[in-house]
């Protein structure tokens, strides 16, 4: 925050609205329709992400039920804090990958560093039971983000940590509300 301290609010918010018109105009749409088929032909579908993104995964399973597609996060306290207790924290979902999913689910993985121990330990293990696998990230797209070719990759180009999870958040509505607008339609 210390390059926009002698911003006033009025340019920073301009500044950072600027921000999020940049970012969502670089998402492809026939990516983000991709990432909407595989949700919704998907058996089961978990959801991790640390921080705030965990917090924006709790809401998108829940926005996912309210779609009609099976959907959990991993995140419950305290699965986390048994594995990061009695193992690693670097493990804490990688576990429940291991113990929970099965072939025809989707894991989706929620990072804006694409770089956490912990998200791409849940990758390894994605990968090595065959689920498909979709990445929200930002920046570079860090370890995640640029893993398999068989990895569906959402990326918001920024570091602004904010603006990412705004957009992540974003792309999870575009995502759900189509859905429950399909849902209606049957």
């Amino acid at each position: 925050m210390s390059e926009t301290s002698n911003l006033t609010f009025t340019q920073f918010t301009s500044n950072y609205l600027s921000l999020l018109q940049e970012g969502i105009k670089d998402i492809p749409i026939s990516k983000l329709e991709e990432a909407t088929l595989l949700i919704s032909q998907a058996k089961k579908v978990w959801i991790c992400g640390n921080g705030g993104s965990l917090n924006l995964g709790d809401h998108f399973a829940t926005d996912l039920l309210l779609a009609g597609v099976k959907a959990i996060s991993l995140s419950s306290p305290g699965n986390i804090t048994c594995f990061g207790n009695d193992d690693a924290f670097r493990n804490c979902f990688a576990n429940q990958v291991r113990l929970l999913c099965e072939e025809g689910d989707l894991l989706i993985l929620l990072s804006t560093s694409g770089n956490s121990p912990n998200i791409v330990g849940a990758l390894g293990w994605a990968e090595h039971l065959h689920l498909k696998v979709l990445t929200l990230t930002g920046g570079t797209g860090g370890v995640v983000g640029n893993s398999s070719k068989d990895v569906l990759h959402l990326n918001i180009p920024s570091t602004h940590t904010g603006v990412i999870q705004d957009l992540h958040q974003t792309l999870m509505h575009l995502i759900c509300y189509y859905l429950m607008e399909v849902k209606k339609e049957v």
